[in-house]
This record gives C-alpha cells, structure tokens and sequence, in this order.
C-alpha cells in the first residue's frame, strides 16, 4: 500500500465521503507507527491521565493541537507538509474517539523515575472497538457486533473460522504484552505464533481480497497455508514480505534499526513497499534479509535459523551480540526494565544459550562472564 493511497483516503475520510470498506483500510494504515506521525505521542503527554476525576478535554484537545502544529486563524497549518496536516485532521475527527482508545487505553505506573506503559494482559481489539482480554488458560468465543462467531480461543491459540465470510472486510488487531507469548490461526488457515511486546493486525476474512495481507509490529512467526490464487504480504514497517505458502520469522521491533526475515521452508520475495531503488530478496531456506532504517540497505545472508527461531520455545540465543541488543530481549521477554550506566558493558558481545532461565540466573551468568554491578529491585534491573 502506498502513502499516495493513504493521503486518499485521508482526504475522503475529511471530506466525509469514505465508504465503509475504505474506512477499514485507513484504519490498517493507522495501525502502522509511520503513519501515526506525533499522533500516539502528543495525545498521550498532553490527554491520557488515568488519575480518578481527570477526564479528556476534545475541545481544549483541539485548541492545544492548533497551537502544537502551528494552525493559524484561517484553518491551514503553517510550515507543515501535506501529510501533517491531514494527520492533524484525522487526531482530531478520530483521534478523540476510537484512536484514543485503540491506541492509549493501558494501565501505567511509574518504573525508574518513567511513566511507562504496563499491559501484562493479551488484548484483542475488534473491527468495532471491543477490547477483548485474552488468556491463554481460558476458551472463549470471540463474535463481531453483529454477534456472529468469528473464532474461538483454544489451548492458547485464538482461531478464526476457515473461509469466514462475515461481509465487508474487517481488521482486528490482537497485542502481546512483554512477557508472554501467543498464537493465531487465521481465516485462510495460516498460522502466526508472536512473540512478546508484539501487535498484529489482519482481516477476519480474505474471501473478498485479491491478496491476503497483514500488518506486524514486532516479531512472529508465519506458517502460511499455500494459496497459488492470493499471495500472502506481511507489511512490516517500510518493508513487504510476500508469500503463496512457507515458514518463516519477521523481527521489526520499532526500537531496533533492522527488520529481520528469515526463512525455514519454501520461498519468499522481500522489498520495500515503495521505494523501487531498494533491492528485492528472493530467499531460499536458511537465509535472511535485513532492511536497515538508518541508511535504507538491504541485504542478504546464510543464517543458521535455530538461532531466531528458538524463541518460540521460550529459549534465548545469542551469537557474538552486543549487550545493548540483548537488553533489549530480555526486557521484552521477561517484561522488565534494564537501566545501563556501564558505557563499557554496552558493546560488550556475549554468546549463549539460555532455556527455562530466570532473570536472576541470566544476569548472574551474564555477570560471570564480564564482571559489573548490578541490582534487581521488583521489574527493574539498575546496572552501575
């Protein structure tokens, strides 16, 4: 999808002619943290205050966004592009409404001196608004606002029913909370297991498109069902993985520079979604592509898969990484927070293999192999 079509849809959606499937659409572009621009950001500082008796202001919401984005007396924002401006019109027409609650509705607390957000629960957010929590213990049905059965939740894996058909094309978006890991069987019968602090937006049903496409932030692993007639296409930030029917893993973490695809089984096209100048992959088993966002490379490697595939039997790899990258990792998958002031530990590599490991037993083996101070006080790690 191009950015040429969201400004379409943007100015339909402003001009108030957009039809309902293509308000479905624009709503899977805004899944997407590059076309959410300061949206995220700017209501969440100056609105979102879960403290009892404080409540949304929409119309000092607005007038505190004209004076953010520079909108003078006639309406039009001064020294803004074309996309700011009609971001600006789409946080105050929608933002209020569902993009608040899509978006911002997660409890926080204060960890190290930081208002951060703290979701431990598995989210389900329907084409309607419905936020569903989800636990992998527990089978549920889950319905649209029509009340009719879209799929189940089973043993940990939420199903969609085979070929549902349920009318105009609707996206769902299912979020996994550091710490925890969940899976997915989708309509077509592709199956996505993701791993943690991940989101996933898909249709409910592909049976009225011409391709079946998501949209991945973070990192999952695909087990597309083969369909000659309909390609499958990740969207992963700038990047586009397509399909008929393989396994493979997607990394696009949005606090880590490179989006990672790595195939186990049959074959996949990577390129970039708009930018024909970058080179396209074909991979084979065991290679992988990595897209850089600081210089927009794009390169090819033989990979030993085990090593970013083991997460998802709850096992941590490292070869020859950097701390900084596995704190990452173990903030993700232990759902803490990690404040590094050891400058020297930062770019220090370390290579291991760690399965059914507490935090505590990875710092002390950590701590093993390059000596340095630290402390682990309730969900946060604070190394001196």
């Amino acid at each position: 999808m191009s950015k040429d079509a969201f400004f379409s849809l943007l100015q339909k959606y402003v001009n108030n002619t957009i039809s309902e499937d293509e308000l479905s659409v624009l709503e899977s572009f805004l899944d997407q943290k590059k076309y959410q621009l300061l949206a995220t950001e700017f209501l969440y500082k100056d609105y979102h205050n879960i403290s009892e008796g404080i409540s949304f202001d929409a119309r000092k919401g607005f007038q505190k966004l004209e004076n953010r984005l520079g909108l003078n007396r006639k309406g039009k924002i001064v020294g803004m592009s074309y996309v700011y401006r009609y971001a600006a019109a789409l946080i105050v027409l929608i933002g209020i409404g569902v993009f608040v609650k899509l978006q911002l509705d997660a409890p926080s607390e204060v960890i190290g001196g930081k208002n951060v957000v703290v979701d431990n629960e598995i989210r389900l957010i329907t084409d309607d608004g419905n936020d569903i929590v989800l636990s992998p213990e527990k089978n549920d049905s889950i319905k649209n606002a029509q009340n009719q059965l879209l799929g189940t939740v089973n043993k940990g894996v939420l199903e969609y029913e085979a070929n549902n058909a349920a009318g105009r094309v609707s996206y769902n978006t299912l979020k996994v909370p550091f710490g925890k890991r969940f899976a997915i069987r989708l309509a077509d019968g592709s199956s996505v297991e993701m791993n943690a602090g991940s989101s996933l937006r898909y249709p409910t049903s592909f049976s009225n498109s011409s391709n079946r496409e998501v949209y991945l932030e973070g990192e999952a692993y695909f087990d597309i069902a083969k369909n000659t007639e309909k390609p499958f296409i990740v969207n992963a930030a700038e990047i586009d993985i397509e399909v008929l029917g393989t396994r493979f893993n997607v990394s696009a973490y949005d606090d880590e520079n490179g989006i990672k695809t790595t195939l186990e089984e049959g074959t996949v096209k990577v390129f970039h979604e708009k930018d024909t100048s970058v080179t396209a992959h074909i991979l084979k088993p065991n290679q992988q592509a990595v897209w850089n966002a600081k210089d927009n490379s794009h390169e090819k490697y033989d990979v030993d898969v085990e090593e970013f595939l083991a997460w998802r039997n709850g096992i941590l790899v490292f070869k020859k990484l950097p701390f900084a990258a596995i704190q990452k990792t173990l903030e993700r998958h232990y759902n803490i927070q990690i404040n590094n002031s050891n400058t020297t530990l930062q770019n220090r590599r370390f290579t291991a293999r760690l399965e059914g490991k507490s935090v505590e037993q990875v710092m002390t083996y950590l701590n093993n192999i390059v000596a340095f101070e630290y402390e682990i006080k309730d969900r946060e790690i604070m190394i001196k």
